[in-house]
């Protein structure tokens, strides 16, 4: 067996496969139904609002970055990527959708 054929084939082959890209996969959301409890309006830039989940009863303090013309009581829709990040409050009744920036659960 001819070892100076073999080294740069075996050299060659690892540095191929060392540089294919490693796919990432991407953050898939969900979308969640929640009630609006009652909204505190603007403050320092962004809105705050109180949501509950009607599966788990808690309750969640959430600010968004525009408002979204939702009454308290009425349902809104709420993105949670694969990450468990929540991303983007919607009111499903007239389509008005905003950033979430921070999310807290109430105890």
């Amino acid at each position: 067996m001819n070892n100076k054929l073999l080294i740069p084939a075996l050299i060659g082959s690892v540095l191929i496969s060392a540089s294919v890209p490693t796919l990432v996969r991407p953050a898939l959301a969900e979308t969640f139904s929640f009630t609006f409890v009652q909204g505190f309006g603007r403050s320092n830039y962004t809105y705050k609002a109180m949501v509950k989940s009607p599966r788990s009863g808690n309750r969640y303090f959430v600010w968004y970055d525009y408002a979204i013309g939702i009454d308290n009581g009425k349902e809104v829709l709420i993105n949670i990527d694969s990450y468990d990040n929540w991303t983007h409050i919607s009111n499903p009744a007239n389509g008005n959708r905003s950033r979430i920036t921070k999310v807290e659960k109430v105890q």
